[in-house]
Formats: structure tokens, sequence, C-alpha cells
């Protein structure tokens, strides 16, 4: 039975194989086809398109500080996002935490306090790009800084995009870590991570690390890269803000 099929399609190729240009006729697939074949695409457009605003809806991370910048007022984001990195403490406003009290990174800490003394000194919104990754996604946020009432001012991150990875540990908020470690720090712009003094994407500062034969990562903090670095501070520059 398989040496006729053999055959048979020999048969066909051999007869093809014959054909002329001439030979062959142009058919039109009926209108229906084609309707068929734009509605498909469509219905993708859309579910995608749903599929990206359901979750940019949900991926909403908005808090606010006062003139003292103190934390004043979180929204169901931020509770959220304090669960997802591994820091209960930060569910619920503190009337005396401090904003900067939560970035570790000398660097990154002057960054932001920048940022808050442009937009209430100019008394205009800034918007800057962010990196948050989770265990599982790669993710960029767009962060909207804006003058409130009183000197207080409102952050507020919206998800604008995301690609599944496989999944990292370092980034598991569940995962025990290994407080004995150094602990690496994250680029809060490019989401790249520090070792050796060499910022390297994820991926490879895992493989780099041996962070796959280790029986606890070390723990993860905030940081900024000095590439990052220089190309916002150009960005407040723009604005008006000098920078030491």
């Amino acid at each position: 039975m398989a040496e006729q099929s053999s055959d048979a399609t020999e048969e066909v190729i051999s007869a093809l194989r014959s054909l002329d240009v001439a030979d062959l006729a142009p058919i039109e697939p009926p209108p229906s086809v084609w309707d068929g074949i734009e509605a498909s695409i469509e219905s993708g457009r859309a579910e995608l398109h749903g599929s990206r605003s359901r979750e940019s809806a949900a991926l909403v991370v908005e808090y606010s500080i006062d003139a003292s910048d103190v934390l004043a007022e979180v929204g169901a984001g931020w509770v959220q996002s304090a669960i997802d990195h591994g820091a209960p403490e930060l569910e619920r406003p503190d009337d005396e935490r401090v904003l900067w009290e939560s970035i570790g990174d000398d660097e990154l800490r002057e960054l932001w306090q920048l940022v808050v003394q442009q937009v209430r000194s100019e008394r205009s919104e800034m918007r800057l790009p962010l990196r948050c990754d989770s265990a599982r996604d790669r993710r960029w946020f767009e962060m909207t800084v804006s003058p409130l009432a009183d000197g207080g001012v409102r952050f507020r991150s919206v998800l604008v995009f995301q690609e599944a990875r496989r999944p990292v540990a370092l980034l598991d908020p569940t995962v025990e870590r290994d407080d004995a470690s150094e602990p690496i720090a994250l680029c809060s712009w490019c989401g790249r991570g520090r070792l050796d003094g060499s910022w390297l994407d994820i991926e490879r500062l895992a493989v780099d690390a041996r962070l796959f034969e280790r029986e606890a990562p070390p723990r993860v903090v905030p940081g900024i890269c000095g590439s990052c670095r220089h190309q916002m501070s150009v960005e407040v520059l723009a604005q008006g803000v000098a920078v030491s």
C-alpha cells in the first residue's frame, strides 16, 4: 500500500512539472472566502486590543505624597504591587513613612527627588518610562507624576506592554531569599541587573551568577544603571532642573 501511494505521488509531481504557465488559469475565490478571512483578522485584532486594554486597566499603580514627602494615599494597584514584590509592610500608608525611606540606592533616590522638585516648582506633570518585571513577564509602564494642591505629588503608573517569558526565580517574591548574600540591584528603567559592576539582562544575569545552582537567590533592590541615570538626568535638565 505504501509503495502504491509513493508511485501515485511521483505521478502527480511528474504531471505538475510538465505543466506550462499557459496551461494554468487563475480562479478567483468566492467573495465569501475573502470576507471570512477579513472577519477573522479583525476579530483577532479586536480580541488582542481588548486583552491589552483589560491588562492595562488592571495594572495601574497609584499613590501620592504630601508636601513633606510622606506617603499620603495609595490605590488598589499599590496594594497588589506591594504583595507582588514581597513587601507587605507597604500595603497600607503610614502617617510617618517618607517615600524616600523605601529607596536605598542613593542615585535613584536623588533622581526621584529631582523629579518631584521639578513637578512642584513648575506645577506641571512629567511622564517617565518605567520597567517593572514580574517573575513570568517583562513589563513596561508609563508613569505620570503630577502636582497636587498644597505641595502634594501624585504618581500613576500604567502598564503599556508586557511580554511573557520563562519564569525567573530571582523575581518571584514567594521564593526564599539568601539574606547573607549581596543583594542584586535592578535598574528601575531598563530592568537590567547589576553583577560585578556590569548591568546585564536578567536572564543573562541568572546564568552568569549561577543562580540556578543556588538553593536560594539573593534579595533584589531597586537601582539605576549608568546609561539610564544619564538619560533621565538629561530629561530633567531639559526641563530646567540642575543635576548635581
